[in-house]
């Protein structure tokens, strides 16, 4: 799914989890679509400053409506994603496509 569209599917769900908070409340359902709507910003976060991206990859409207949707999540997602981009920054999780040269270690042959 390229970068563009997984953004445009998360302004999709925080505008959904937020309309529905504005509607029923803090039901259950309401509350679990916000901290999966949260955990989802803080994994993105972590990732996308371990592959060294740039922030939101560059998506920065949808990012900008996602952030204006979650008012009435308490702006838990975005919060998330940036807390997330600077944890990955300071200690990257892995080794994404952009995360630098391989492990001298891992090229060698077995002995």
């Amino acid at each position: 799914m390229s970068a563009r569209n997984l953004w445009w599917v998360l302004v999709a769900l925080t505008c959904l989890v937020s309309v529905g908070v504005y509607l029923v409340g803090w039901a259950w359902q309401m509350v679990l679509g916000a901290v999966l709507l949260a955990v989802l910003g803080g994994i993105f976060g972590i990732d996308d400053a371990t592959r060294k991206l740039p922030i939101a990859r560059g998506q920065h409207v949808q990012a900008f409506m996602v952030s204006v949707a979650s008012i009435l999540l308490w702006l838990a997602p975005p919060v998330c994603y940036v807390v997330g981009y600077g944890i990955g920054r300071r200690w990257p999780m892995g080794r994404g496509k952009h995360a630098g040269s391989a492990d001298p270690d891992e090229t060698r042959e077995p002995e």
